[in-house]
């Protein structure tokens, strides 16, 4: 059998361009294409088009207010509400609360408290978690 080896033969595809027919193809295309004008249309026309436009974004705009000023206005809750919800409805403990307070908050507070020694007495007293 013969050895055929592909290298040592002339490779042709069949097919030959002429000679600079690739450097003139875009000219003459765009020669053989038809120059088309372009029509314009003056806005006084289009008139119904933005005064439709126009009338629904102001719908949208009051509407908008108008919702938004019914919408947002919610009771708030007085400090016996927030206070009676804090110690039903959360796991909130008092070393929390400490986390989450300042110096400053601290200083508050000791200043508004007006707690009597009988009082501390009578906590202390009371309370079954103190070891003796």
């Amino acid at each position: 059998m013969n050895d055929f080896k592909l290298d040592n033969h002339k490779k042709s595809t069949g097919f030959k361009a002429p000679e600079g027919y690739f450097a003139t193809l875009e000219e003459r295309v765009l020669q053989q294409l038809p120059v088309q004008e372009h029509k314009t249309i003056p806005l006084y026309r289009k008139k119904p088009v933005w005064l439709g436009m126009a009338a629904s974004f102001a719908l949208l705009f009051g509407g908008g207010l108008y919702f938004s000023n019914y919408a947002g206005q919610a009771a708030q809750p007085t400090s016996g509400e927030i206070e009676s919800y804090l110690v039903y409805n959360t796991n909130v403990t008092a070393y929390d609360l400490g986390q989450q307070l300042t110096e400053t908050d601290f200083k508050e507070l000791t200043g508004n408290l007006k707690i009597s020694d009988e009082s501390i007495e009578n906590y202390l007293l009371d309370d079954d978690t103190t070891e003796y």
